[in-house]
């Protein structure tokens, strides 16, 4: 047999001696779970931002290419229609060739900005107005 019940005054004084310490070490526990995840956030910002800035550093690259491709297929078609033109010497083509001409310029005018830009230039305003 197990004995008598303990007395009643017995079992409260060891809860009330054991509740602020139980408290006590959950508090540090979770101060302790809490600083690990803290860390683990940080790891995760700091590997977020490594890549999120090798993805940009990617994508401008795939887009310089992109725009300079583009940049090459319009000096091509301007210099192709230029010579259909000047040998057809009919208006509708030499009308294409002006406007592709000028979707070329276009296109170079503002990838111009576009590389000022990514140097950190001011534009050339040497030649305006000569």
């Amino acid at each position: 047999m197990l004995g008598p019940p303990p007395d009643s005054t017995i079992v409260q004084a060891w809860v009330t001696f054991l509740t602020p310490i139980a408290f006590a070490f959950l508090a540090v526990v979770n101060i302790i779970i809490g600083k690990k995840a803290a860390v683990k956030v940080e790891e995760a910002k700091v590997t977020l931002a490594d890549n999120t800035a090798a993805t940009s550093d990617k994508l401008n690259e795939i887009h310089t290419l992109v725009n300079n491709d583009h940049g090459v297929s319009l000096r091509l078609a301007a210099s192709a229609l230029q010579r259909v033109a000047d040998l057809t010497q009919r208006t509708e083509d030499q009308e294409l060739a002006n406007q592709a001409r000028r979707m070329s310029d276009e296109h170079e005018r503002k990838q111009g900005v576009i590389d000022r830009a990514k140097l950190n230039l001011t534009p050339d305003t040497s030649k305006e107005g000569n």
